[in-house]
């Protein structure tokens, strides 16, 4: 397991099977989401996955700082080159699904965004298991 914290938020990752997920709290910033990156590398390194995905349970985030959300565009492109198959949020701040919307739209992800947010973690599970 792997996490972060600071006065912000905090995260953790996981792994059920071959879906890594985040669970974080708080406000994400680009501090926090760099090290998110390096702890989701080292995770799928350590455990040598191949064919895996995501679930960002992001319930208690508001939002995330502009930093963050543009370094997550990046993060989402090394995902998906490195074995990542499908991702999912668990997410209802009108503010953070509009950022998870502008991204999507920068990596020229065509299906609607709402089709991979879902209102509990086991619906996310679900659909990505189902791209496994």
């Amino acid at each position: 397991m792997y996490n972060y914290s600071c006065a912000n938020g905090s995260y953790q990752l996981t792994l059920q099977g071959s879906v890594i997920i985040g669970e974080f709290n708080g406000a994400i910033n680009d501090r926090m989401i760099a090290t998110f990156a390096k702890q989701l590398e080292a995770l799928v390194n350590e455990h040598q996955l191949s064919h895996w995905a995501y679930v960002g349970n992001s319930i208690n985030v508001p939002a995330a700082t502009p930093e963050a959300q543009q370094r997550m565009v990046s993060i989402a492109k090394h995902m998906y080159a490195h074995g990542c198959k499908a991702i999912a949020f668990v997410v209802d701040s009108a503010i953070a699904i509009n950022q998870l919307d502008q991204i999507r739209k920068e990596l020229g992800k065509e299906n609607k965004t709402s089709d991979i947010i879902f209102s509990d973690l086991d619906d996310a599970l679900s659909y990505v298991n189902s791209y496994l």
